[in-house]
């Protein structure tokens, strides 16, 4: 039987999560206010709401960025969209004020 190994999901997430903040303090550093992160899809959400919790825990303020917009088939009304997944990569654009 093969069972998935959440304790390693766990660790993943947040290494990633911590390397992803460490680029973005380092891009702050720099003058830079916008980080490009990527992550496999599968764990894309659950890395951005780990940083989302380490960066409202710091007072950061932050917007995630929209990636893209697409019309509502129904509504032909754009729907704003600040993750876009490409093969098995969610990508997110992430500002800091």
């Amino acid at each position: 039987m093969i069972e998935v190994n959440t304790n390693k999901r766990e660790e993943e997430i947040n290494q990633l999560a911590t390397e992803s903040v460490n680029a973005i303090s380092e891009n702050a550093k720099n003058g830079r206010a916008i980080t490009e992160l990527s992550f496999d899809k599968e764990i894309g959400g659950d890395v951005r709401r780990e940083i989302e919790k380490r960066l409202d825990a710091d007072g950061t303020q932050y917007d995630w960025l929209t990636m893209y917009k697409s019309p509502n088939p129904y509504t032909g009304v754009n729907q704003y969209f600040t993750g876009q997944t490409i093969g098995n990569t969610k990508y997110y654009k992430l500002k800091i004020y």
